[in-house]
């Protein structure tokens, strides 16, 4: 279960956290963010113990948003001791075989993947 991020629990969620953590940052209006959820619920049961999955409402806490680069509504941003390890921006799913409006499941574990072994290195 995703934990939602703000400007209290920041400090104690992100940056000390043991596990790294994906972030989707997200507005009420964003259809794909909507899409999302679902899909980064069930992945976040198959990556427990690896990664701590967060949401953070990227207009109520631009602050964040900004420190991550983020500028889109669905981007993910997945985060060590609040250092950057990579981004995902579901739109992409779109040129990864994907049709207007899916998000694909594989292609996000595929990028969340990517984004740990980078911490490793």
């Amino acid at each position: 279960m995703a934990i939602e991020i703000n400007a209290q629990n920041y400090k104690t969620e992100i940056l000390e956290s043991e596990l790294p953590v994906v972030i989707k940052f997200y507005d009420n209006k964003c259809d794909v963010c909507k899409l999302l959820s679902p899909i980064l619920e069930k992945i976040s049961k198959e990556y427990g113990g690896k990664a701590n999955f967060a949401n953070c409402n990227r207009l109520e806490n631009s602050e964040i948003a900004r420190g991550y680069g983020v500028s889109v509504a669905s981007q993910m941003v997945v985060a060590y001791k609040g250092k950057r390890l990579g981004d995902i921006i579901p739109g992409a799913t779109i040129a990864a075989g994907g049709k207007h409006g899916s998000v694909k499941e594989e292609f996000i574990k595929q990028k969340i993947d990517r984004c740990l072994e980078n911490l490793v290195k």
